[in-house]
């Protein structure tokens, strides 16, 4: 398991980016990827799901680039035991931990591509109207992934095990 924090941007574009809206729809096609988990989003349609983030990002309108972004990936040793709702627990878990709490998420599988992997989106603006704590994101983050694979057993990559030790 190996999580990377994206750049932040507009609901538009990352939610655009993770259900493949603006991509070949020869190439990626419905099947190729699907949402595994949100809160507080309509996952209709791509219009609902972005119209669903900018209302709370009303609340605080001057918050620039409002979606985070985060990419979260694993080692095709463990990809048998990766079903849809294990990834979610395992979205879950990791966005408590990094802190990322009483906002809107979506959780997308994408399945075209050799390694299993989940992007999230979340609101960078809370359903209180604040903003969602991100200080020392990057630390935070190898806390919350070296924790969460010790607790499952997820398997530590041997090309980034020495960034994971």
């Amino acid at each position: 398991m190996f999580a990377r924090i994206l750049k932040s941007g507009t609901f538009h574009d990352v939610v655009g980016y993770v259900t493949r809206q603006f991509h070949d729809p020869k190439e990626y096609t419905p099947d190729t990827w699907r949402i595994i988990g949100s809160e507080n989003i309509f996952t209709t349609d791509y219009a609902k799901m972005v119209q669903s983030f900018e209302a709370i990002h009303g609340f605080m309108p001057g918050k620039e680039n409002p979606a985070g972004h985060i990419s979260i990936s694993f080692d095709t040793a463990d990809a048998p035991r990766l079903t849809d709702e294990f990834m979610a627990q395992l979205a879950k878990e990791y966005m408590e931990g990094m802190g990322i709490k009483n906002t809107q998420y979506l959780v997308v599988r994408h399945l075209e591509t050799g390694h299993p992997h989940f992007h999230i989106v979340y609101n960078r603006v809370n359903m209180s109207g604040k903003a969602v704590d991100e200080r020392n994101n990057f630390r935070r983050s190898d806390r919350v992934v070296k924790a969460i694979k010790d607790k499952y057993g997820l398997t530590y990559s041997p090309l980034k095990q020495k960034y994971e030790d």
